[in-house]
């Protein structure tokens, strides 16, 4: 019975990291197919700390198509300070929120990859623990 509670255990770890890349491939992926591609200028970038380390989050100052000048801090921050001044970007505005996503984080982004990888790596160990523990005990 302890193995096969690990085996599920493991399975709903693993499809939680499978379900969170996957939200966030998914996410980011609708904001650049509905959104509007435009460049940002980097105005400053703010350093916070997290745990225990710090990363630099850029504040975006960008032009709607109404004309509309929007400053906004980025989601994504670096453990290093950049020497970018202008990024691509694409905003969406849903719910009188406006959601960016920058072109450089749509290329690069690890961690959705990542989770993913992680999780499926979690479900082989949990398929792999409950096949032997059902078949060979």
């Amino acid at each position: 019975m302890r193995d096969i509670a690990g085996a599920i255990f493991f399975f709903i770890i693993g499809s939680a990291f499978v379900l969170a890349g996957l939200y966030i491939i998914k996410s980011n992926r609708r904001i650049a197919n509905k959104g509007v591609k435009t460049e940002a200028e980097i105005i400053e970038y703010v350093k916070e700390k997290k745990k225990e380390n710090y990363f630099y989050f850029p504040v975006y100052r960008f032009r709607l198509t109404d004309g509309t000048i929007i400053t906004q801090k980025g989601d994504l921050g670096t453990g290093r300070k950049p020497n970018k001044t202008k990024e691509n970007i694409y905003y969406h505005i849903e719910d009188k929120e406006i959601l960016i996503v920058s072109e450089s984080e749509l290329k690069k982004s690890a961690f959705p990859k990542f989770a993913i990888i992680f999780g499926l790596f979690f479900v082989i160990i949990a398929l792999a623990s409950g096949f032997k523990t059902y078949f060979f005990n």
